[in-house]
């Protein structure tokens, strides 16, 4: 089972609470239903996204293993 929904959810909660995703999205610099996609589970990031993303949040690659 694919927890990457899961832990991104978790991360924009902890670390932005309160935030929408289209403002975090925005923050990114990703596309805001790129980033609900994710978080649904409807597809997987590009590596480029995923370094986006981890960078954002200032976690490792292997957070999301």
């Amino acid at each position: 089972m694919n927890k990457f929904p899961e832990k991104l959810i978790k991360l924009r909660e902890e670390k932005e609470p309160g935030k929408r995703v289209d403002i975090v999205s925005q923050l990114m610099g990703l596309g805001p239903n790129t980033l609900r996609g994710y978080e649904r589970g409807e597809h997987e990031p590009t590596i480029s996204n995923l370094l986006i993303i981890a960078k954002y949040y200032n976690v490792s690659l292997g957070y999301f293993d």
